[in-house]
């Protein structure tokens, strides 16, 4: 348990709020109108508190409606939140759901963290080729982020448990999915 919630906390990323000040009114007009951003902004500020009455519920509302228009860190936040049952029943096949689907968007911090989910056996059958997979890519994705050396340091970890071979067929499946990623990309 202290595992999962260190990896999460650790891989949790950086918000991506909008560095002009709005107003909770402004932003939840946007929010009303579809914008994904705002929704993800308003679930986040329901969330910590900020500037309206701290509500788990109300802010997993919102981090639904940004992730069914495919927002990665509405994902991200939704799997955190059922990953460690803070605010919510804990459950960790919700948390893998949501890490893979922002996983598969390219999302680093998914990433990462659906790998250690993997490494585990956390919500998902254990399986350390794809744990060694996921948290690679995660590496490959965050290149410039001051976390990769956590990454790198649990990836070699998982890394340390697999045969050559093993480590070929993660390569093998590495490969694959920047192929597939890539044709996905304008």
């Amino acid at each position: 348990m202290t595992n999962l919630v260190v990896s999460l906390l650790l891989a949790v990323p950086a918000l991506n709020l909008q560095t002009v000040p709005q107003t909770v009114n402004e932003i939840r007009q946007r929010a009303d109108q579809g914008d994904p951003q705002a929704q993800f902004e308003l679930g986040i500020r329901y969330r910590q508190g900020r500037d309206v009455p701290a509500d788990t519920s109300i802010a997993i509302e919102w981090f639904k409606k940004a992730a069914t228009q495919l927002n990665a860190d509405a994902m991200v936040q939704l799997a955190t939140l059922y990953g460690t049952g803070r605010g919510v029943s804990k459950d960790l096949t919700q948390a893998v759901s949501w890490f893979r689907q922002a996983a598969e968007l390219g999302h680093a911090s998914a990433q990462f963290n659906l790998g250690g989910m993997y490494a585990r056996g956390d919500g998902v059958t254990q399986d350390l080729i794809e744990a060694y997979k996921w948290q690679s890519l995660a590496i490959t994705r965050a290149a410039y982020r001051p976390d990769v050396p956590t990454f790198t340091a649990s990836r070699d970890a998982i890394g340390r448990q697999l045969t050559p071979d093993q480590v070929s067929e993660a390569n093998a499946r590495i490969r694959r999915w920047l192929d597939e990623f890539a044709k996905t990309k304008p």
